[in-house]
This record gives C-alpha cells, structure tokens and sequence, in this order.
C-alpha cells in the first residue's frame, strides 16, 4: 500500500554577504492511517466513502540578514522573516455520517494556513537578545456541499478534529540575557506571549460544533532562567517560570485542566 511521499525544492539568492532571499517548497502525500480507514470508538467505517490520500503543498518565501561586528567588535546579529504558505488537499478529518448515524472519516476540499514568521537574535558575548513571532494571516478549512458548493471556515468542520490543532493568531517571545564570570553564569528572562484562537467556531451548518474545544484566553508568562558552570562537567541549572502566577489555560489544550503556576526548578548535570 503507498504511504507517502515527500518532495522539497529550494533555492537561495545572495547579492550581497550576509543578505540573502529564499524560496522553498515542499509537496507531501500521505494516505489514510490505519486509525483514519477502520471503524474506532469516535468514528465508523462507512462503505460508500473512498478516502482519498491527502496532498499537502508548503509554500515559504523569506529573507535572512546575517551581520558581524555591528555595535561592537566580535557582536552578531541574525534576522530572519518569512511568509508561508501551507495547503493540504483532501484533509483528512472525522466528519458527519450522513448515510447513517455518528461519524465517520471524510476529505474536505482543502486546509489551509497562512501567515508570517519572524526571528531575531543579537548576541554580543556578555549579553543577548532574541525575539521570535508568529502570525496567521489566514486559517481555513472548506469543504463541498452537493447544493451549495464550497464552503469555508476558518476554525474547523462539523464534528471535525481540525478545530482542535487550531492555532493562536499571533504568538512570541523574547529572551533577554547576560553571561558573567567568563560566561560560566547565565542568567536572563523570557517573556512569551499566546494570543486567542482566529475566530469562534461554526461548523459548516453553522450551528454550534459537535467536536468539544477547550477555550483559552489570551496569556502572557515570564520565566527567568540561571545556569552556571561549575566545571568543564558540571552545570548548575534554576529556573522560575512563571514568575507572576497567572492562571491560564494552554492554548490547543485537550483537558479542563490549567497549566502550572508559578513553579521553581533546579538541576544538577555531570558528565562523566
């Protein structure tokens, strides 16, 4: 039975050292899992629908600046910002068993997601910075309707588990740290931030989703981080995350339950 198959075609311009624009495309076919193909406790086998493989194509196009010695000697800046572009044909998800009761597995026309991608990081020896964001522009799953054609929605299908995989809209970090005593201590903080899902979920009958989510709100978290070397063997690692305590639920959590508080952590590693 074919399983898969995976392509990638890339190329890179550099006019000038350190600048450089890029092209990548990647195209995948996966077939149907052995879950996805036969009858399970969430969905039944139904006969009359053919599951077709599922055809993903990945579009990214970015450009990267690599700069030395940029506010001092021996410093580094990297920066990288990219679009992309992510189609998968024939999605495979559950979906209504209209020829009967319950669900069953289905392709929809198409996924798709969109968005930006950015990265940074200046690095001057005994201290650092780096920050890192991304943003859907789109998300959207559409599928064919006998009577009415293709209908599109950007958070999922009807009893589908599409909705569940949904990512925040926007999502980033930043990192901010220094290195003493001849960088054998590390110390630094990170900020990290989770935006809210794209849209509120309709399914595509446009009554309330069969499939369960777990709502999130928008969160902020601050850790801070310490490591020191004691040897060329032995490191000494602490951390506190989240420092402020906040109550939050994980964006694209499965349970009721929220994710930790503010917690400490300490480890000793010796290499032999």
């Amino acid at each position: 039975m074919f399983r898969g198959q995976l392509q990638i075609i890339a190329t890179t311009i550099e006019p000038v050292d350190g600048l450089q624009f890029y092209v990548r495309y990647a195209e995948a076919i996966r077939s149907p899992s052995l879950f996805e193909s036969t009858t399970g406790f969430s969905v039944s086998n139904t006969p009359s629908i053919t599951l077709k493989p599922e055809h993903t194509r990945n579009w990214e196009l970015g450009i990267n600046v690599e700069m030395d010695n940029v506010l001092r000697t021996a410093d580094e800046l990297r920066f990288k910002l990219a679009y992309f572009d992510n189609k998968a044909k024939n999605y495979l998800t559950r979906g209504v068993a209209f020829e009967g009761n319950g669900t069953t597995m289905r392709n929809l026309d198409h996924a798709r997601f969109k968005g930006l991608e950015v990265t940074g990081r200046y690095d001057a020896g005994d201290f650092y910075a780096e920050a890192s964001g991304i943003y859907y522009t789109e998300t959207e799953f559409c599928a064919q309707n006998a009577l009415n054609g293709l209908y599109c929605f950007s958070d999922g299908s009807n009893s589908g588990y599409g909705q569940l995989h949904v990512p925040p809209k926007m999502s980033g970090s930043v990192t901010l740290g220094a290195r003493m005593f001849e960088e054998s201590l590390d110390v630094g903080t990170r900020i990290s931030y989770t935006g809210k899902r794209p849209s509120d979920f309709l399914d595509l009958t446009g009554s309330a989703s069969q499939t369960t989510t777990i709502a999130w709100k928008p969160y902020t978290l601050v850790d801070l981080f310490a490591s020191y070397k004691i040897n060329e063997d032995v490191t000494l690692d602490f951390n506190v995350d989240n420092v402020t305590d906040v109550y939050y639920m994980d964006a694209l959590t499965l349970g009721l339950m929220p994710s930790p508080g503010r917690s400490f952590r300490a480890s000793l590693t010796a290499k032999f």
